[in-house]
């Protein structure tokens, strides 16, 4: 009775002259809708459920063919995550090909004069058949009975079902190429959940590659802005329907769906199963490439990094140089790919040792891109953090602390105080203050630090171990002996779960532990 009330004052006002008494005579006057009970078979609804279609086809009936398409588009995109720009784009580009014009870039917003009437969605706002939290919010929600009183209509009609349906996917399709965009873009950053939620709708209503194209699109600046369990949610099934149904999707984009869960499961602290992910990726690039594609070269640069995670660092030496040579033959010395690759290479090269090479690397990678990115781009954040480490092994302390200090001030531009990008810096800052004598900031800075990770990460997870291994070195410096034990034994139990025994990281917090004992024992 409600659903139906609510629907009736939609209905009452689009006309100031209606009357209550009046449409309800004309309900009562009206035939029933014939719905499908739950064996499929039609039969006559009555009562208030039969007479609600009655009301919403009504409703349809007197709006404007503009506001039923926007109606119709609803039905398809994800209900309470629907985006007004969404929606401007798709009616701007119904109106130009109305008109017998190209379709709009879907992938942009309209611009110049509007091509759409203004009062198309406030109208239907008015009605409450779209509803917002308040007038700025660019999110809206579709009143349910609407959506699923479209999709009823829609799939009688298949053929205006396909247009529209053609015309999300391209709309789609585009607003997840920008939002490569969305860490640096904050109007893009808030489209990053919504394309998750409609690469879901797509899925369902039959557009597969469609779905994996946009999460596909969407993966790196999530992962950026650190929604790692949300992107585990959107690509762990999708991966699984890629493996079960390999004729769904092509090869191209089953591999790279693969490279994103396998970088998401490394960032979550899976890492034998981010290996395997990795693997079956480079396995299928394999078959599809050849040998010096630069997919391939992605792939290898990937696996690189987690198999330094897992302590191989020779094997991911050698995947990291193969990675570059591949690079070499497609894009010339200045190319911000070749600075990833040099990145890549001097974290490794960090780990083996290997510093005047590692630092002459990363800041080959600064060098070029400097040339591409603007002073606050977090690209450069990341180089800088790491040029830092690489000079607090060399011990160039005070050098250290302003490339780390310079890393800081551009994270925080772009990212929230609990991102665990800020959870790295201050992780990494606390060890070189630590390293300088100052062990109350440093503390303070690494306390900091865990916190954040402790909101991302679980009490479990291996870069939990590696801050309680740096807690328990900072406490070692303060005098604090036991709490400086009992964290470091801590580190050394959440590594053993994740690591093989000969681990290099296991082996260095072992060393440590004996320092600890050894100064609990004098």
């Amino acid at each position: 009775l409600a659903a139906t009330v609510a629907a009736v004052g939609a209905c009452m006002k689009l006309d100031d002259d209606d009357d209550w008494s009046g449409y309800a005579e004309h309900l009562r006057q009206a035939p029933l809708s014939e719905l499908p009970d739950q064996s499929g078979a039609v039969r006559a609804e009555t009562g208030y459920a039969g007479k609600t279609a009655q009301v919403l086809d009504d409703l349809r009936a007197r709006l404007p063919a503009a506001e039923v398409r926007v109606l119709d588009y609803v039905a398809l995109l994800p209900a309470d995550l629907i985006v007004t720009i969404w929606l401007e784009i798709l009616l701007a580009s119904d109106a130009a090909e109305d008109r017998g014009e190209a379709r709009l870039d879907l992938g942009s917003k309209p611009s110049g004069k509007p091509r759409v009437p203004a009062d198309i969605l406030a109208h239907l706002k008015r009605l409450d058949l779209l509803t917002s939290a308040s007038e700025d919010d660019p999110l809206l929600t579709v009143h349910r009975l609407h959506r699923r009183r479209a999709a009823e209509i829609l799939n009688e009609q298949p053929v205006r079902q396909a247009v529209l349906l053609d015309a999300v996917v391209a709309m789609a399709e585009e607003r997840g190429k920008a939002s490569r965009d969305a860490i640096t873009t904050p109007d893009l950053r808030l489209e990053l959940t919504p394309l998750a939620a409609l690469a879901g709708e797509l899925e369902t209503s039959g557009r597969f590659e469609a779905a994996v194209i946009i999460a596909n699109w969407i993966h790196p600046p999530s992962r950026g802005l650190g929604r790692y369990a949300e992107g585990r949610r959107l690509l762990e099934p999708m991966a699984a329907r890629c493996e079960s149904e390999p004729d769904s999707i092509s090869a191209p984009q089953h591999g790279m769906l693969l490279n994103h869960l396998a970088l998401i499961l490394k960032d979550l602290g899976d890492l034998p199963e981010a290996r395997r992910r990795m693997e079956r990726a480079i396995e299928i690039a394999e078959n599809h490439f050849d040998r010096d594609h630069p997919n391939l070269a992605t792939s290898y640069s990937n696996l690189g990094l987690i198999l330094k995670d897992l302590g191989d660092l020779p094997e991911a030496r050698r995947r990291l140089e193969r990675a570059d040579e591949i690079d070499q033959k497609h894009f010339d010395a200045d190319h911000p790919t070749r600075a990833t690759s040099h990145s890549n290479l001097a974290i490794v090269l960090h780990a083996l040792g290997e510093l005047p090479e590692a630092r002459r690397l990363i800041e080959r990678a600064i060098e070029i891109d400097e040339k591409h990115f603007d002073p606050d781009h977090p690209n450069l954040s990341i180089r800088y953090s790491n040029l830092a480490g690489i000079l607090r092994e060399l011990g160039d302390l005070p050098e250290a602390r302003r490339w780390m200090e310079r890393a800081i001030e551009i994270d925080q531009k772009h990212f929230d105080r609990d991102h665990p990008t800020m959870a790295t810096s201050y992780n990494n800052l606390a060890m070189i203050l630590a390293d300088m004598g100052e062990s109350a900031a440093a503390l303070k800075a690494k306390q900091r630090s865990i916190e954040i990770e402790l909101k991302h990460f679980g009490e479990d997870h291996p870069q939990i171990a590696a801050s309680y291994s740096n807690l328990a070195s900072i406490l070692l410096e303060l005098g604090d002996l036991p709490e400086a034990r009992r964290r470091m034994e801590r580190a050394i139990e959440i590594a053993e779960k994740h690591f093989k025994p000969d681990h290099p990281s296991l082996a260095i917090m072992r060393e440590n532990l004996d320092a600890i004992l050894r100064a609990e024992a004098k």
